[in-house]
Protein backbone atom coordinates (compact mmCIF):
# COMPACT_ATOMS: atom_id res chain seq x y z
CA UNK A 1 0.00 0.00 0.00
CA UNK A 2 1.42 3.59 -1.24
CA UNK A 3 1.83 5.58 1.81
CA UNK A 4 4.42 7.84 1.28
CA UNK A 5 4.98 10.43 -2.10
CA UNK A 6 8.30 11.37 -3.51
CA UNK A 7 8.06 14.56 -5.96
CA UNK A 8 11.10 14.83 -7.69
CA UNK A 9 11.57 18.04 -9.70
CA UNK A 10 13.95 17.45 -13.17
CA UNK A 11 15.79 20.62 -14.14
CA UNK A 12 18.45 21.55 -11.56
CA UNK A 13 16.54 18.66 -9.04
CA UNK A 14 17.79 15.83 -10.61
CA UNK A 15 19.39 16.66 -13.65
CA UNK A 16 21.42 19.59 -14.34
CA UNK A 17 19.92 21.24 -17.39
CA UNK A 18 21.58 24.73 -17.18
CA UNK A 19 19.36 27.80 -16.48
CA UNK A 20 19.43 29.47 -20.40
CA UNK A 21 22.31 31.71 -19.84
CA UNK A 22 24.95 32.82 -22.11
CA UNK A 23 26.99 29.49 -21.08
CA UNK A 24 24.75 27.60 -22.49
CA UNK A 25 23.90 29.40 -25.50
CA UNK A 26 27.89 29.51 -26.13
CA UNK A 27 27.85 25.37 -26.25
CA UNK A 28 24.81 25.92 -28.93
CA UNK A 29 27.03 28.01 -31.00
CA UNK A 30 30.03 26.31 -30.53
CA UNK A 31 28.29 22.70 -31.03
CA UNK A 32 25.50 23.86 -33.46
CA UNK A 33 27.10 26.92 -35.48
CA UNK A 34 23.77 28.98 -34.90
CA UNK A 35 23.10 31.23 -32.34
CA UNK A 36 20.45 30.69 -30.18
CA UNK A 37 17.51 32.35 -30.93
CA UNK A 38 14.66 31.85 -28.65
CA UNK A 39 13.83 34.16 -25.69
CA UNK A 40 12.80 30.83 -23.77
CA UNK A 41 15.12 28.18 -22.17
CA UNK A 42 12.44 26.27 -21.05
CA UNK A 43 10.03 25.54 -23.70
CA UNK A 44 12.96 24.98 -26.46
CA UNK A 45 13.52 21.13 -27.13
CA UNK A 46 16.60 22.13 -28.61
CA UNK A 47 17.82 22.92 -24.39
CA UNK A 48 17.51 19.26 -24.12
CA UNK A 49 19.50 18.03 -26.72
CA UNK A 50 21.53 15.99 -25.07
CA UNK A 51 23.94 15.54 -28.77
CA UNK A 52 24.13 19.54 -28.03
CA UNK A 53 24.08 19.70 -23.81
CA UNK A 54 25.84 17.27 -21.73
CA UNK A 55 22.85 17.11 -18.63
CA UNK A 56 24.30 15.71 -15.77
CA UNK A 57 22.86 13.88 -12.88
CA UNK A 58 22.63 15.83 -9.44
CA UNK A 59 24.29 13.43 -7.45
CA UNK A 60 22.72 13.87 -4.13
CA UNK A 61 18.92 13.77 -5.10
CA UNK A 62 19.83 10.78 -7.24
CA UNK A 63 20.96 8.69 -4.60
CA UNK A 64 17.64 9.75 -2.74
CA UNK A 65 16.08 8.55 -6.00
CA UNK A 66 18.05 5.21 -5.82
CA UNK A 67 17.39 4.63 -2.17
CA UNK A 68 13.45 4.81 -2.85
CA UNK A 69 12.34 3.76 -6.11
CA UNK A 70 12.35 0.31 -5.10
CA UNK A 71 10.34 0.87 -2.28
CA UNK A 72 6.33 -0.80 -2.52
CA UNK A 73 5.14 1.80 0.12
CA UNK A 74 6.54 4.68 -1.99
CA UNK A 75 4.78 6.59 -5.06
CA UNK A 76 7.95 8.19 -6.81
CA UNK A 77 6.82 10.83 -9.52
CA UNK A 78 9.25 13.29 -11.43
CA UNK A 79 6.70 16.33 -11.68
CA UNK A 80 8.63 19.22 -14.39
CA UNK A 81 7.53 22.67 -14.82
CA UNK A 82 8.56 21.64 -18.60
CA UNK A 83 5.44 21.43 -20.98
CA UNK A 84 4.02 18.18 -22.03
CA UNK A 85 4.77 18.48 -25.42
CA UNK A 86 8.30 18.18 -24.00
CA UNK A 87 7.89 14.83 -22.33
CA UNK A 88 10.08 12.74 -25.03
CA UNK A 89 13.11 14.93 -24.61
CA UNK A 90 12.80 15.11 -20.88
CA UNK A 91 12.50 10.77 -20.64
CA UNK A 92 15.73 11.00 -22.99
CA UNK A 93 16.94 13.11 -20.54
CA UNK A 94 16.40 10.87 -17.79
CA UNK A 95 17.44 7.80 -19.64
CA UNK A 96 20.60 8.77 -20.37
CA UNK A 97 21.35 9.53 -16.67
CA UNK A 98 19.82 6.31 -16.04
CA UNK A 99 16.83 7.22 -14.23
CA UNK A 100 14.46 5.40 -15.56
CA UNK A 101 12.22 4.44 -12.88
CA UNK A 102 9.09 6.40 -11.90
CA UNK A 103 5.78 5.45 -11.44
CA UNK A 104 4.46 8.61 -13.00
CA UNK A 105 6.17 11.09 -15.20
CA UNK A 106 3.99 14.34 -14.81
CA UNK A 107 4.10 17.57 -17.00
CA UNK A 108 3.00 21.10 -16.68
CA UNK A 109 -0.38 20.88 -18.70
CA UNK A 110 -0.65 24.57 -18.70
CA UNK A 111 -0.51 27.90 -16.57
CA UNK A 112 2.90 28.88 -13.51
CA UNK A 113 4.76 26.16 -12.75
CA UNK A 114 3.68 26.46 -9.03
CA UNK A 115 0.41 26.56 -9.44
CA UNK A 116 0.38 23.68 -11.43
CA UNK A 117 2.71 21.18 -10.10
CA UNK A 118 0.27 22.32 -6.36
CA UNK A 119 -2.19 21.38 -8.69
CA UNK A 120 -0.89 17.39 -9.37
CA UNK A 121 0.36 16.88 -6.09
CA UNK A 122 -3.42 17.53 -4.65
CA UNK A 123 -5.24 15.46 -7.72
CA UNK A 124 -2.43 12.56 -6.59
CA UNK A 125 -3.52 12.29 -2.17
CA UNK A 126 -7.08 12.31 -3.64
CA UNK A 127 -6.45 9.86 -6.18
CA UNK A 128 -4.91 7.65 -3.45
CA UNK A 129 -6.58 8.38 -0.12
CA UNK A 130 -3.96 6.34 1.71
CA UNK A 131 -1.26 8.72 1.02
CA UNK A 132 0.38 10.57 4.10
CA UNK A 133 3.26 11.69 3.37
CA UNK A 134 4.76 13.74 0.84
CA UNK A 135 8.62 14.41 0.24
CA UNK A 136 9.52 16.54 -2.24
CA UNK A 137 12.79 17.99 -3.71
CA UNK A 138 13.29 21.30 -5.88
CA UNK A 139 15.23 23.65 -6.57
CA UNK A 140 13.31 26.59 -7.27
CA UNK A 141 13.69 29.35 -4.41
CA UNK A 142 10.90 31.00 -4.66
CA UNK A 143 8.88 27.84 -4.24
CA UNK A 144 10.20 26.65 -1.32
CA UNK A 145 8.02 28.66 1.19
CA UNK A 146 4.94 28.44 -1.03
CA UNK A 147 4.94 24.25 -1.22
CA UNK A 148 5.80 24.76 2.88
CA UNK A 149 2.33 26.76 3.02
CA UNK A 150 0.54 24.67 1.06
CA UNK A 151 2.16 21.31 2.44
CA UNK A 152 0.89 22.49 6.09
CA UNK A 153 -2.68 23.38 4.27
CA UNK A 154 -3.14 19.83 3.15
CA UNK A 155 -2.12 18.67 7.05
CA UNK A 156 -4.61 20.82 8.30
CA UNK A 157 -7.44 19.61 5.98
CA UNK A 158 -6.32 16.08 6.64
CA UNK A 159 -5.38 14.68 3.54
CA UNK A 160 -1.25 13.99 5.28
CA UNK A 161 -0.02 13.86 8.01
CA UNK A 162 3.77 14.83 6.90
CA UNK A 163 5.25 17.40 4.41
CA UNK A 164 8.92 17.47 3.74
CA UNK A 165 10.37 19.44 0.97
CA UNK A 166 14.09 20.12 0.50
CA UNK A 167 15.62 22.88 -1.68
CA UNK A 168 17.94 21.47 -3.98
CA UNK A 169 20.70 24.39 -4.15
CA UNK A 170 24.26 24.12 -6.09
CA UNK A 171 23.76 20.62 -7.15
CA UNK A 172 23.23 20.16 -2.90
CA UNK A 173 20.37 18.91 -0.77
CA UNK A 174 19.71 22.15 1.75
Amino acid sequence: MVEILYVFDFDGTLINTGKGDEKQKNIYRVKTGKEWQWESWWDREESLDVNIFDHTQIVDVVSVYNNVINNPNILTVMLTGRKTFLSEHVEVVLKKNDLTYFDRYMYNYGGDTLTNKKDQIFNLVNEIDTIRKIVMYDDRDAHISEFNIFGGELIKLGFIDEFNIYHVKDGKIR
